[in-house]
């Protein structure tokens, strides 16, 4: 069989090889943790729903004492299953942001040891690591941006999501609530003057997850090509 030309890129920079291999194979484990508690999680639910179809004592009690036996003897328990779906989606919500700043953080320190800038990673000014680390590869590495900002900007959109996440078990304020930029997969649950974000769908965390992977394919080539810039003068 004939085939046509591999579109593939030729790192000039060969660590990039090994950047390019572990975020793969990093986006790619995600998924699959993703997609095998979803299965977990749908496999108890439908064990309890069989339960409760078995239950003759339960189906041969008139509908309006049925209610009253549930909540006696099934609520807990279909409460204890929708709080594993929501610790799970959590954890892998924030598990994702570790991901992606820990690689962030990995490349920028590989850059710095290859390089004799003076102003250093530590020397910038911060709190916020993705900021720092994105000041860095732009202000200092100077890579070429462009391509790399609509993916930055999304994903930095719901970075909030993982902070409340992280730091308030979920729950925010009007005033947090205004920063929030709802996306497809999240849902607001509204209990007054408190509220709570919960991760409805995965579709949120394989998004997220495909943004990342989209950040870093333009990244390395943006290093890559700067790489070679840097190298051309030296030469």
């Amino acid at each position: 069989m004939i085939r046509g030309p591999i579109n593939v890129y030729m790192f000039a920079w060969g660590d990039l090889w090994n950047e390019k291999f572990e975020i793969e194979m990093g986006v790619d484990a995600m998924k699959m943790l993703i997609t095998n508690q979803e299965k977990t999680w749908e496999e108890v639910k439908t064990k309890f729903d069989e339960y409760i179809d078995n239950d003759s004592f339960f189906n041969s009690l008139e509908e309006e004492h049925q209610g009253s036996y549930y909540s006696q003897f099934y609520q807990m328990e279909e409460q204890t299953i929708d709080e594993l779906k929501r610790y799970q989606r959590n954890a892998v919500c924030m598990s994702i942001f570790s991901f992606f700043e820990g690689k962030l953080k990995n490349i920028c320190e590989k850059i710095e040891e290859g390089n004799s800038f003076k102003i250093k990673i530590q020397d910038l000014a911060g709190n916020d690591y993705i900021l720092k680390y994105w000041n860095y590869l732009t202000k200092i590495y100077e890579i070429d941006h462009e391509k790399l900002e609509p993916f930055l900007t999304q994903i930095n959109q719901q970075k909030i999501v993982r902070n409340i996440i992280a730091h308030q078990e979920g729950y925010f304020n009007e005033a947090q609530k205004k920063r929030l930029n709802l996306i497809a997969g999240l849902k607001i649950n509204d209990y007054g003057n408190i509220y709570q974000i919960e991760i409805d769908n995965v579709d949120f965390l394989m998004s997220l997850i495909d943004k990342i992977k989209g950040f870093y394919k333009e990244l390395l080539l943006a290093i890559d090509k700067r790489y070679k810039e840097l190298d051309l003068r030296v030469d």
